[in-house]
């Protein structure tokens, strides 16, 4: 161990393996992270659009909420596994489901 100290040898592992768990941050950030943001960027953008368009059209206001309901799931079926789709487009979803089957009664 004293040889490995005294030709540097430790201090070369040592700095082989800050580059590589700095590479191994830097492709998750690149090919995980990234990708992941730019996915939810764009779900939260056609669901703020979905809800535009709703609201202009007054569907929720006017009792067509199958077209409301309609409107949102093209939404969550584009992006299933974003986190808009899954807590805030899905509670949506089920409060519509419930509201037309108590227009239909």
């Amino acid at each position: 161990m004293l040889e490995q100290v005294k030709s540097g040898a430790l201090a070369q592992r040592k700095a082989r393996w800050r580059r590589i768990r700095r590479r191994a941050a830097l492709y998750f950030v690149a090919f995980v992270v990234l990708p992941w943001l730019g996915f939810e960027a764009l779900a939260r953008r056609d669901y703020v659009a979905a809800t535009r368009e709703i609201v202009r059209d007054r569907l929720l206001e006017t009792g067509r909420f199958a077209d409301a309901r309609a409107r949102y799931a093209a939404v969550r079926s584009s992006f299933p596994w974003t986190t808009t789709a899954l807590f805030e487009i899905k509670p949506i979803l089920r409060e519509l489901d419930a509201r037309i089957v108590g227009e239909e009664k």
